[in-house]
């Protein structure tokens, strides 16, 4: 299974200028982490909402992340033990050229590595105590496009524009493995 795959949608330019549109209405002041209403996808993406539908996907979380003019994030893995979600599609929707979303192996290190930080009940992020030099990259991505990601190995973001990045990550029910293969 790969860590990674970039995915084609129909009207891709048009998709992005709507969910664009929606999340400067629903997060105005750029919050960091926002978590929308699914149903926000059926009425104002529909052309994205069917063909999710189409791939049998059925959405589970729509999220909008922005990172601050030269912040990313830390090394940590999403989902939690509640909510052990591991593949999601990521869509970059602004100032995203240059950022890069970096894959970590993190084998034989303590599991005191890492605490826990909650940013709501359905995303975990782990802090890490030591720096990146501790651990052993494994790939880096300059997401550009809509990706499929493998979220549940510990990654980190980089985000080096002197802009708000924002970029809007979707969760579905059952974790679409096959769409790494």
């Amino acid at each position: 299974m790969h860590l990674y795959r970039e995915i084609d949608f129909e009207h891709e330019e048009e998709i992005t200028e709507q969910l664009l549109a929606v999340v400067r209405d629903l997060n105005p002041d750029l919050t960091y982490s926002v978590r929308f209403q699914n149903e926000v996808i059926e009425q104002r993406v529909p052309r994205l909402y069917e063909q999710f539908q189409r791939m049998g996907l059925e959405l589970d979380v729509f999220r909008e992340f922005c990172s601050p003019p030269g912040k990313g994030a830390a090394i940590h893995k999403d989902g939690t033990a509640q909510y052990p979600k591991s593949i999601a599609i990521n869509w970059p929707l602004e100032n995203c050229a240059g950022t890069k979303m970096i894959w970590w192996d993190t084998l034989g290190l303590p599991p005191s590595f890492f605490t826990y930080e909650n940013i709501d009940a359905t995303f975990g992020h782990f802090v890490p105590l030591y720096a990146e030099a501790d651990c052993h990259q494994l790939d880096t991505l300059e997401l550009v496009r809509p990706t499929v990601l493998n979220v549940g190995i510990h990654h980190s973001v980089t985000n080096p524009q002197q802009l708000y990045r924002r970029m809007v990550s979707f969760r579905f029910q059952q974790d679409p493995f096959y769409l790494l293969l």
